[in-house]
């Protein structure tokens, strides 16, 4: 999975899929798993269709967010791993949005 910033993400579709992927988190921490699962989708059919919400391997980062969907949907054993998923994909967009390291 590469970390580098691609010409064709744009900072606001890109601030618009962390929002509401920082909210879906916010649900799994909360263990409001129901209402988590419902904006995961949300979040999915945005990426793949809206074009508000249109970044640079969309395709990718929404599969990567149907896998912790998937995960969730199995019950309470596999939702660390879908937990898991949601982390790693926040922190490689938030990368995106800096490209150069922090210092």
């Amino acid at each position: 999975m590469g970390h580098s910033i691609s010409i064709a993400d744009d900072s606001s579709a890109l601030l618009r899929v962390l929002d509401d992927l920082a909210y879906v988190i916010e649900c799994a921490s909360l263990d409001y798993m129901g209402e988590g699962k419902y904006e995961l989708d949300r979040l999915c059919r945005r990426i793949e269709a809206d074009p508000r919400y249109r970044i640079a391997d969309g395709d990718g980062v929404a599969e990567r967010l149907r896998e912790a969907l998937s995960l969730y949907a199995r019950g309470g054993r596999d939702y660390p791993q879908g937990h898991s998923r949601l982390m790693s994909t926040s922190r490689e967009l938030w990368k995106r949005m800096h490209p150069q390291p922090l210092s």
